[in-house]
């Protein structure tokens, strides 16, 4: 039975990785854009739409508390975005990227520049990145292993 892990250990396993993730987007905060992370440790957060998602975060650009500006992705973008990938690729972890700009008026849902789930038949997180279009924010999705 030593192979089954305690619920505690499980909770903080998802909360050191959550942690990490935060310290890998470090670089792109430093360049002044804001990172919001909704954290879905033991399936805690009610706002995730599925209960296999560990968590998920936007980043956007604030030019004020309720705007914010258009952006292309900078290489620390996809220097942070590409460590973030291969971080967690190798413990097991599956993750999706949605670009969202603005089509000329409100933003919705219809909006997505580009998106990508990170496997080994999909375009890289620089491919992805390397868009002419300036965007609203990033949505990133990470998923709990099966």
């Amino acid at each position: 039975m030593k192979y089954l892990k305690s619920f505690n250990e499980s909770f903080n396993e998802e909360s050191d990785l959550i942690s990490d993730i935060e310290d890998i987007l470090l670089p792109i905060g430093d360049e002044g854009f804001d990172i919001d992370i909704n954290k879905n440790l033991n399936s805690s957060d009610e706002f995730m739409e599925s209960e296999g998602e560990l968590t998920r975060f936007y980043v956007e650009k604030a030019v004020s508390p309720l705007e914010t500006k258009p952006y292309k992705p900078t290489d620390t973008f996809i220097d942070t975005f590409e460590h973030l990938v291969s971080y967690l690729e190798e413990r097991g972890y599956d993750c999706s990227m949605e670009l969202v700009g603005d089509n000329g008026g409100t933003i919705s849902e219809n909006d997505c520049v580009a998106y990508s789930e990170f496997s080994e038949d999909c375009m890289s997180v620089k491919e992805l990145l390397d868009i002419e279009a300036p965007i609203n924010y990033i949505r990133f999705i990470i998923y709990k292993p099966e």
